[in-house]
């Protein structure tokens, strides 16, 4: 498990809105199990195989196949169910992982929303009202383009401080 996994993962105790978990994840999915969910255990990590619903657009571009999630030592992903994750790409891009365990992922039935986390129970309910049409009109103005690719920051810019002392 990479640090930034660790980190996140221990997060999972602290999380307790969804503009925090939106700030810690690279991407926001809808994930169906009804036709691809496979889970696998690998040196003591769950990986599941989902496929990805786009939310938006854009995330057809992004997400052209399932996707696999590596869910560490506890799997939230149940077979024949619809979901909404927060996810964050794992540093070797083997795949993502749930930005906050529990906190990261809410189920889906009959266009009610339901985190499994109970924690986050009024964040839902103060920001989705608890239905998917509200949570795609929070999407929508949350995430109204795709993911930008880091930027090489330093651009070959160098800062020198020179400091001249005079012994006059």
């Amino acid at each position: 498990m990479s640090s930034n996994a660790n980190q996140n993962a221990d997060k999972n105790n602290e999380i307790t809105t969804l503009e925090e978990l939106k700030e810690i994840s690279d991407v926001c999915v809808f994930i169906s199990t009804f036709e691809t969910y496979e889970t696998k255990n690998e040196n003591n990590q769950l990986f599941s195989e989902v496929e990805v619903i786009p939310v938006a657009e854009w995330q057809l571009k992004c997400f052209t196949d399932n996707i696999t999630i590596i869910e560490y030592t506890k799997s939230y992903i149940e077979p024949e169910s619809v979901y909404i994750v927060f996810l964050s790409e794992s540093e070797d891009n083997d795949g993502y992982y749930l930005s906050c365990g529990k906190s990261s992922i809410f189920s889906i039935n009959r266009g009610d929303i339901k985190p499994l986390d109970y924690r986050m129970g009024k964040e839902v309910k103060t920001h989705w009202n608890n239905r998917i049409r509200t949570f795609e009109a929070w999407f929508t103005e949350n995430y109204p383009d795709p993911p930008q690719a880091p930027e090489d920051t330093i651009k070959n810019t160098t800062t020198i401080n020179i400091s001249t002392t005079s012994d006059n």
